[in-house]
């Protein structure tokens, strides 16, 4: 049983289930801005309770719950009671129900939750499911309880492999709690885990706007605005690349075998990568019921070469910016890229965008973006940060938290669902 909260409720964690779904929204109503809350109803069904990967991730987790129990055996009955990590095995209703967890009161009422959404990876060319947190909510007059903590520590005690992307402000609270809750701290973090600081790209269209994003002052982005424009004018932005023999870029309306055949020729280049075949492209860009997306593929012949996928969005300010959400190239070829990547330039500057933003990106796709005009954005407040964590005594699952062999884009998680 959980500690009481400071109102003197006793609260539960469980498993949600489709019957908690009105009182679930009705928590991120309270819990955030309708602006937070609004597009994550929206996104519920595709993202939680219809997501086709929901009862392969629990299959996953049932096979491993052998190792779980072995793992939890090495912290004492205090420390698996305090953090609410039970001895038996937590089903959900339906093998299909999502990666959601709910704290909840005596009376039923919803006080707080954790989301996460099943991706699978290979790990070293093994299939392995891992799960991306995303969505803290915790009810106002509940909050400074824990409850945050005491979900994370309940799902970190049932899921072998996470990740998720998080705030400076999240990381610095994260930091903080680690230190007060030495020795015992972080029970089912103590395996490896990692963590890496974010730097986006951004390649200005409207000097004046980024400058205003970077410093918050009008003034200091309208005089950035007239210097941008005599530096570097618009049209001296995009720089054409040179042609790659044989390619040609055309836009898809849907992700077809073509891109399983790329993803069996490329798979095998990275160490740890999201799976990338038309199945999951489908559900992530496809199905999506509150964006709209631009699919680029280079073909090589009748042949997939590559893709690149990208959208614009409607920031806080109300400027259009244009995101670069995900790309998978044959070869690592910076040429290909190169070539996706102007073509998605001009379709985005049609929209009028005030830049163009890709958030993160490995090598040496970084490296080019950099060539062709992009800069390190940090803009107030300052980005986050993305970590991995590994549940499993298995060597040959430790490279997942190595962020140096992972592949990564905007599309890895939730990074990119709330823009």
């Amino acid at each position: 049983m959980l500690a009481k909260s400071k109102t003197g409720v006793p609260d539960r964690i469980q498993r949600y289930s489709r019957s908690d779904r009105a009182r679930v929204f009705e928590l991120l109503r309270v819990a955030r801005a309708a602006g937070f809350a609004r597009p994550l109803i929206d996104q519920w069904n595709w993202k939680y309770d219809d997501n086709p990967f929901n009862r392969e991730a629990e299959c996953y987790r049932r096979a491993h719950r052998d190792e779980f129990l072995r793992i939890r055996e090495q912290y004492s009955p205090e420390v698996l009671q305090k953090w609410d990590v039970r001895s038996e095995d937590d089903l959900p209703e339906r093998e299909d129900d999502p990666l959601i967890l709910v704290a909840k009161t005596r009376a039923g009422e919803v006080i707080a939750m954790l989301g996460a959404v099943p991706v699978r990876f290979l790990v070293g060319g093994a299939k392995e499911w891992a799960s991306v947190t995303c969505d803290w909510f915790v009810r106002p007059e509940y909050r400074d309880n824990q409850l945050s903590m005491r979900l994370s520590m309940r799902l970190a005690s049932e899921r072998v492999l996470r990740f998720t992307w998080g705030s400076q402000t999240s990381g610095i609270a994260r930091t903080r709690w680690l230190a007060a809750n030495s020795p015992a701290r972080q029970p089912f973090h103590a395996l490896p885990s990692n963590r890496v600081q974010l730097t986006p790209l951004a390649k200005p269209i409207d000097w004046g706007y980024l400058a205003h994003r970077k410093t918050g002052r009008r003034w200091f982005a309208a005089g950035a605005a007239v210097a941008g424009s005599l530096i570097r004018p618009v049209e001296r932005l995009i720089h054409r690349p040179k042609p790659v023999a044989g390619v040609t870029i055309v836009e898809l309306t849907e992700f077809d075998q073509r891109f399983d055949q790329l993803w069996s020729r490329v798979q095998g280049d990275y160490a740890v990568v999201a799976i990338r075949d038309s199945r999951y492209l489908r559900w992530r860009f496809d199905a999506r019921p509150d964006a709209t997306y631009l699919r680029l593929a280079a073909l090589r012949g009748s042949d997939l070469a590559g893709y690149l996928v990208c959208r614009t969005a409607t920031d806080s300010d109300g400027a259009t910016i244009g995101y670069l959400v995900d790309f998978l190239i044959e070869n690592r070829s910076t040429d290909l890229f190169s070539l996706l990547l102007w073509h998605a330039e001009q379709n985005l500057l049609r929209h009028r965008v005030k830049a163009i933003v890709c958030t993160v990106v490995s090598s040496p796709f970084r490296e080019q973006l950099m060539r062709s005009g992009y800069y390190k954005f940090a803009s107030a407040p300052a980005p986050g940060y993305f970590s991995s964590a590994v549940n499993s005594t298995d060597p040959a699952l430790l490279r997942f938290a190595d962020l140096r062999q992972w592949y990564l884009t905007m599309s890895d998680g939730d990074l990119e669902l709330t823009s």
